[in-house]
């Protein structure tokens, strides 16, 4: 049996190594879209070896290939024997556009509890099964994540700061590092706190 490995620049996948464990392995490099979802791979000789067409949601509209790459949006591991994509805390169905079980937090997305990114497949990811949002200021270099529910201060809300530091609720600042939970993990209050540090820019948001 031989192995593969992948090479990911952050959460976006750049390379695959075929037969690693063998004395001739093979090396395919990962284009993807503005989603970093891959599109294609191309081998040594820059030569497409894997296309993929994408519907909206994710279904395959057509795939040519000779290697075979199971990667679909963000965080999705696509199972070819049962249509569906493993989405860490639940599994994704590309045909309708929605999960196959209601969220593990039960926040509603879009039209209930088994909706994907709010209707918004083509601007927006989910990388774990959850209401995920990426939070980015290039100005002073915060950053965030957010898991939840961002229209309310919901008590099943965390968020992870793991840089500089912030006042939850107008309260004194949280260390660098720290976990924030419940009320405390308000998406608003972050982007206000941060609107004004730096100098009016707005953080940058993405799902």
């Amino acid at each position: 049996m031989t192995t593969r490995e992948y090479i990911w620049l952050g959460d976006m996948p750049v390379a695959v190594i075929d037969a690693v464990n063998t004395a001739t392995p093979v090396t395919y490099f990962v284009h993807t879209d503005h989603l970093m979802r891959p599109l294609k791979m191309t081998n040594a000789a820059k030569a497409v070896a894997w296309d993929a067409v994408w519907k909206p949601f994710g279904e395959t509209f057509s795939i040519t290939s000779a290697p075979k790459l199971d990667l679909g949006f963000p965080g999705q591991w696509t199972q070819s024997e049962n249509g569906l994509a493993w989405n860490w805390h639940r599994h994704y169905d590309p045909t309708t556009g929605r999960y196959t079980k209601p969220a593990p937090l039960r926040f509603v997305d879009g039209l209930g509890v088994y909706g994907y990114v709010r209707l918004s497949p083509t601007n927006s990811i989910d990388p774990i099964g959850l209401d995920t949002i990426i939070i980015t200021s290039g100005f002073t270099g915060h950053a965030g994540m957010f898991i939840g529910n961002p229209e309310c201060s919901c008590q099943d809300n965390l968020f992870y700061d793991p840089a500089g530091e912030w006042k939850p609720n107008n309260n004194e600042p949280r260390p660098t590092g720290d976990t924030f939970v419940g009320p405390d993990a308000n998406l608003s209050s972050y982007l206000d706190y941060h609107k004004k540090d730096d100098g009016g820019h707005v953080p940058e948001t993405f799902r």
